[in-house]
Parts: C-alpha cells; sequence; structure tokens
C-alpha cells in the first residue's frame, strides 16, 4: 500500500504545471538577423542606421528579463564597467539557468544588449497552463509593456506597430523543444 502512495505522489508532482516547478532554464535562440533582414549588432547611427562593422553581421549579446506587475524587470545579465553584459557576449544562442519564476503568468522580455539602446529581440506572456486567469494575463501585459519600453525605446515606426500588436502568450510545459517567437525561438525547461 507505502509502494502505491508514493508512486501516486511521484505521479502527481510530475503533473504539476512548469512553473510550479521553480526555478527555470530558458534557452533562447536568436534569428540570425532581425526581421527586416539587418544585422543585430553595431554601433547605434544618429537615427536607426547602423555603422557597418568589420564583421558582416556580428550575433546579439542576449539578455532576459522576467516581468511581474508592480514590481521592477528582473535582467539576466552581467555587470560590467558602466554597462550591461550578456552573460553570452555575441552569440546567437544563450542558456539562462535556474531563474526564479512567479507561479502565475509574467513577462519575459529578450534583449540585445548594446552599448547606448538595447534592441528588443522578443518579448511574450508566460503561463503555467492553458487556462490562465485574463486578469493575471491583463496586468502582465500592461506591466509587460511599460517594461519593454522602458528596457528598449524604438524610435522605429514598424517596432512601434510591432509592439502595439496582441503579446503572444507561451504555454511553459509546451516550450520544452521550442517556442517560435518573432525573431527567436525559446525553449523552456523545469532547472536540474
Amino acid at each position: 500500500m507505502r509502494i502505491i502512495s508514493l508512486a501516486l505522489l511521484a505521479l502527481c508532482l510530475s503533473c504539476q504545471p512548469l512553473l510550479a516547478q521553480n526555478p527555470l532554464t530558458f534557452i533562447v535562440k536568436a534569428d540570425q538577423a532581425k526581421a527586416k533582414g539587418s544585422p543585430w549588432d553595431g554601433p547605434p547611427g544618429v537615427s536607426n542606421a547602423r555603422v557597418p562593422l568589420p564583421r558582416r553581421n556580428a550575433a546579439p549579446d542576449l539578455a532576459i528579463c522576467i516581468v511581474e506587475p508592480n514590481k521592477a524587470a528582473k535582467c539576466e545579465q552581467r555587470e560590467g564597467v558602466g554597462r550591461s553584459l550578456s552573460r553570452c557576449q555575441n552569440a546567437f544562442e544563450c542558456r539562462f539557468e535556474r531563474i526564479d519564476v512567479p507561479a502565475k503568468p509574467f513577462g519575459l522580455i529578450i534583449l540585445d544588449l548594446d552599448l547606448r539602446r538595447h534592441d528588443l529581440v522578443d518579448f511574450a506572456i508566460v503561463v503555467p497552463d492553458s487556462h490562465p486567469q485574463p486578469s493575471d494575463v491583463e496586468v502582465v501585459d500592461i506591466a509587460l509593456r511599460r517594461q519593454v519600453e522602458r528596457l528598449a525605446p524604438s524610435t522605429a515606426e514598424s517596432e512601434h506597430l510591432r509592439r502595439q500588436k496582441d503579446i503572444q502568450i507561451l504555454v511553459a510545459n509546451q516550450c520544452g523543444q521550442g517556442c517560435r517567437l518573432t525573431q527567436s525561438e525559446i525553449r523552456i525547461e523545469a532547472a536540474k
């Protein structure tokens, strides 16, 4: 009888939503170029133009930020002298291990860290299951849009239009093999 009880307990624990299995690992793979075909990295010009680099398309410097309503965004990056640096400098793929996340819906921002102005790679709302409370999603949506503008302001009209569209909602335990976003793919796994 005790063995059956332990087996049932183990089965129930494995059925928990992924967000309840805090912390998580996020693996981000950025596209080879931005959606419009421009390179990820290069010193920003006066407008949105980029100054050419010796390498035609340097890889992005990826960072992720976890956004909860009424809290500052928690960004996974390392601090350099006078600026933030990616944990994966000049890499199209980056693994963010053991990231603490809330058990309820939260916002996820993927950035390309630059010297002056960070580029928004992607953003989404991550939910624990396919039936989140609409009110929880709504407050995360508002907080996420604010943080996107704060962390990666843009002057490009096409980027403003992208940011006004409905935000993609990702069910955490359905992204183990990868979920496609606009300019990247993300895998979400329980941390080991």
